[in-house]
């Protein structure tokens, strides 16, 4: 009896976090389509990419034995597929960084002073990229064993008309060394880009929080306010996408190389299905999203698959 009971509460607190991940999915069903659709109107190269961002997750089938499955664009505008990633990300490398001390590292440039235009960007991106490399050959020149994670990330500043592009990095500390890496890489850094503001670089002890802010988007998606809307002009918005276009957003140096490399840019749709407690005496259900009501609905029955929820960046990346 007990172990019946058991197996009970696992299975309710399976289908909880389901309830809870499928709410979620609903957030950011809703918040892609707000996005994409000042995206979609721009009427450009991308436009076919924006529209199957909005087609994602379009219609859930619900299985009898309570499996939620559905079909993903795998975009990198797509809300859904990113949390998805991240999810995937964090499930690959806090295991590791769970058994390490590390440090998280913003490197930022003066190249944001400057950068106003698409060419501007692409070209800040490169030569951010050439520069990190040298950082890296200059670590290991001092005797560092180099272990880290590199994100790009962009955004933009509206009030100075700029694009913001910057690396988010967790660094493995060199407990045998007698220096200490992220400072060493903060000051390497600063020698490739001189006039960039010593202030402007960070470093801070990793933490669950960093994990999640290293790999949650390439450019943000919220606005301060938490509000469901652009956070930038759209053109804005498509250039940070167009440059970023087929570049590796995350990269892994060291250690995390011997991990086996998640596909995260086609990731297996199975380990992203869902499942609720099954409907007695039904064997599929299809719920097709509405955006007036932010949920999918079974237009046969009037079913609503969740409930509305409007998350904080903090709390949607949690859990």
């Amino acid at each position: 009896m007990v172990k019946l009971e058991k197996n009970l509460d696992t299975l309710a607190h399976s289908y909880q976090k389901g309830q809870e991940t499928l709410n979620k999915r609903a957030f950011s069903k809703y918040y892609t389509n707000k996005i994409t659709l000042d995206l979609i109107a721009l009427k450009n190269e991308r436009e076919n990419s924006y529209r199957n961002a909005l087609y994602c997750s379009q219609v859930i089938t619900k299985g009898a034995d309570g499996k939620c499955i559905t079909t993903y664009c795998k975009t990198r505008w797509c809300v859904t597929c990113n949390r998805i990633r991240t999810g995937i990300l964090i499930n690959t490398y806090k295991p590791l960084l769970d058994t390490r001390k590390s440090y998280f590292v913003t490197l930022t440039t003066n190249l944001t002073r400057t950068c106003v235009n698409g060419q501007d960007l692409t070209s800040a991106l490169t030569q951010m990229q050439k520069a990190f490399a040298r950082v890296v050959r200059g670590l290991k020149k001092w005797g560092y064993n180099v272990s880290l994670i590199r994100k790009t990330e962009v955004t933009w500043k509206d009030k100075r008309g700029t694009f913001h592009p910057h690396y988010h990095i967790i660094v493995c500390d060199n407990p045998a060394h007698s220096g200490n890496i992220a400072e060493d890489m903060v000051l390497l850094w600063l020698k490739e880009f001189p006039k960039s503001s010593e202030k402007s670089q960070s470093i801070g002890i990793t933490d669950d929080n960093a994990v999640i802010e290293l790999f949650k988007y390439t450019t943000k998606m919220w606005t301060k306010n938490n509000d469901i809307v652009i956070p930038y002009p759209a053109e804005k918005l498509d250039i940070i996408y167009a440059c970023m276009h087929r570049k590796k957003v995350v990269s892994v140096y060291g250690d995390f190389r011997k991990i086996e490399q998640p596909e995260i840019d086609e990731f297996d749709t199975e380990n992203a299905c869902i499942f609720l407690p099954p409907t007695e005496g039904i064997t599929e259900q299809v719920f097709e999203w509405q955006d007036d009501y932010r949920t999918w609905v079974d237009l046969d029955t009037g079913e609503c698959l969740t409930t509305f929820v409007k998350y904080t960046e903090e709390d949607f990346f949690s859990g």
